[in-house]
């Protein structure tokens, strides 16, 4: 079945947003949403005590014959009309250049041509260049990348959110969940400029009480994300965000709602890094907020800034001791 009848373009633009057929477009993103939130937005206390080799950082990869190759294949399958086709191209050119090498796979110039994936209209699109931005590329270009696509997911899912139809909200539910992919990735990189990306995306969520509100979407990933990051600052913001959805705000369902989401992350992480965790009420924000006095000092101050790719996603378990750390190393400030 396709989307109901509505002025489309070449491409299948509805709503400002450009979709596909519901079954494969549902398909895309899910498989490649779930997969990529489930290994990119885990707290460090939560990682594989097995590390990943350490990748290098090289500028460029245009010497590279293979790379070059898979880049041209790439720049033919954008040039389609249908968004799985483009978003299959792209994840084969992630693909490929992950089996080319540390030195082609962290490059620049793969970084950039896979965060050109992230300027599509299609949703399908966006999550393939999210997912080969998740780990393993240069830190520099990633980031920024995904900093970049932050707000303007955001605003499609506002704009969306305005319109009653169903329609409307399953395409505000595929633009979010990209959005969350996108949070996740960024909880990859142990860096504070990825801190201040969620921190800046966190602090523009309100209590939802009219046309465009989106954090009951959006709140959990950006608070799993920051957490997973788990510097003072990081976990702080989370902490102070329940004072937004806390006292009256919680007579609206849908501030409840994501008031229960930010306790629910912060609870997760309190049993990762065992700290404990208070226990749901309405009082919930003065609770967590007696909890990070208690526990701030042992939360690191700076992350400082990823001078190697994140790592790939390992295995991971419950209860691992909070000393760990997950490798890559970081000028610290």
């Amino acid at each position: 079945a396709v989307f109901p009848a509505s002025p489309l373009d070449h491409r299948g633009e509805r709503n400002g947003v450009t979709t596909m057929t519901r079954s494969s477009a549902l398909l895309v993103i899910l498989v490649a949403a779930v997969a990529s939130t489930a290994l990119a937005a885990t707290p460090r206390a939560a990682t594989s005590a097995v590390a990943p080799a350490p990748r290098a950082l090289v500028e460029d990869a245009t010497d590279d014959a293979a790379e070059k190759a898979a880049r041209s294949k790439l720049t033919t399958g954008l040039r389609s009309s249908d968004p799985a086709a483009r978003a299959e191209a792209l994840s084969a050119y992630s693909a490929e250049t992950r089996n080319l090498g540390d030195a082609v796979a962290s490059s620049k110039l793969v970084a950039m041509t896979l965060a050109k994936g992230l300027d599509d209209d299609a949703m399908a699109v966006r999550q393939a260049a999210v997912n080969g931005l998740a780990w393993g590329r240069h830190p520099d270009v990633a980031i920024k990348a995904l900093r970049d696509s932050l707000p303007e997911l955001r605003k499609d899912a506002e704009k969306l959110s305005t319109r009653p139809d169903p329609q409307s909200r399953d395409d505000r539910r595929m633009v979010s969940r990209v959005y969350a992919s996108a949070c996740a990735a960024l909880g990859r990189h142990e860096d504070d400029r990825a801190v201040e990306a969620l921190a800046e995306e966190l602090r523009k969520l309100r209590p939802n009480r009219g046309p465009g509100a989106v954090s009951e979407l959006h709140a959990r990933p950006l608070a799993d994300a920051l957490l997973a990051l788990g510097s003072r600052p990081s976990v702080e913001l989370v902490v102070k965000t329940t004072a937004v959805y806390s006292g009256g705000a919680l007579n609206h369902n849908q501030a409840r709602a994501t008031a229960m989401q930010l306790h629910q992350a912060l609870t997760a992480f309190s049993e990762e890094i065992e700290y404990g965790a208070p226990p749901w009420s309405d009082r919930y924000d003065q609770a967590w907020r007696k909890w990070f006095k208690e526990r701030k000092d042992e939360l690191p101050a700076k992350l400082g800034k990823m001078v190697e790719p994140a790592p790939a996603p390992e295995y991971r378990f419950r209860n691992r001791n909070r000393d760990e750390r997950r490798p890559g190393k970081r000028e610290r400030p």
